[in-house]
């Protein structure tokens, strides 16, 4: 799509997204444009509404929507409600669920574990990939979050 870039300097404006280099220059109608095939790209020049619109003859389409981030899931953690003896009726005393018991054969974890290490670990007890910005405390909490709500 054709986009144009609402700040016009002398020679134009070179951007760069994920390794692509766009050059918005005039198109002889005094816009400075750029054609724009990535969605990904497209999605975040058109969220910078002070810099960048889609050009007037295509301002009437619709932009493809950037992707939604995803969050991942972490489950609550659970707690055992156990009736004790003795116990007046209808009264419960609660203990908290059992530590997290990590199934036969897997690391103890640890934050001075290597984070691809972590990532991997995090994969094959989830089943799915960590998110990539998340450091290893994040990925630590939600494998023992999970391991609680197996046990």
């Amino acid at each position: 799509m054709l986009v144009e870039c609402k700040l016009k300097r002398q020679g134009g404006s070179q951007v760069e997204l994920g390794g692509v280099t766009y050059h918005f220059k005039d198109d002889g109608t005094g816009r400075h444009v750029a054609m724009v095939s990535n969605s990904d790209h497209l999605g975040r020049l058109l969220s910078i509404t002070e810099g960048y619109k889609l050009a007037d003859d295509q301002a009437a389409q619709p932009a493809a929507p950037a992707p939604a981030p995803v969050a991942p899931t972490v489950k609550a953690p659970t707690v055992a409600v156990v009736l004790t003896q003795g116990a007046a009726v209808g009264s419960t005393q609660t203990q908290p669920a059992a530590d997290p018991v990590a199934p036969q054969g897997a690391p103890d974890l640890s934050e001075d574990m290597d984070i691809e290490e972590l990532r991997k670990l995090y994969e094959e007890e989830i089943g799915r990939k960590p998110n990539p910005n998340w450091k290893a405390a994040s990925m630590i909490a939600a494998i023992e979050g999970a391991r609680k709500a197996t046990s």
